[in-house]
């Protein structure tokens, strides 16, 4: 059953639905947090604009980081399919030679 979070990062309240466990919530909350830490000199020397900038590098990362985990599992599956491929195929040339 999806509920409202709410939590504050850089100063601004944002609100989501979600039905994730609370600990995951929590964890995503916290990850947040220390990558905003990260940035807190750039924040500091540029007030007006080093938030939004941030931000926008935050989810520029993330993206970044997703796209690379998906090429990942994508040239994992194809290993699994291959290697998959090589088990039935050395089955096969076993019965052959049993039989």
């Amino acid at each position: 059953m999806k509920r409202k979070i709410t939590f504050d990062l850089g100063g601004y309240t944002f609100s989501f639905l979600s039905d994730e466990p609370g600990e995951k919530i929590q964890k995503m909350k916290t990850e947040l947090e220390n990558e905003l830490s990260r940035y807190r000199q750039h924040i500091e020397s540029n007030p007006e604009e080093g938030l939004k900038e941030v931000f926008v590098l935050m989810l520029l990362n993330h993206v970044t980081r997703e796209t690379q985990l998906e090429e990942e599992v994508k040239r994992l599956e194809e290993k699994v399919e291959r290697l998959s491929l090589e088990v039935g195929h050395v089955k096969s040339n076993r019965s052959d030679m049993v039989g």
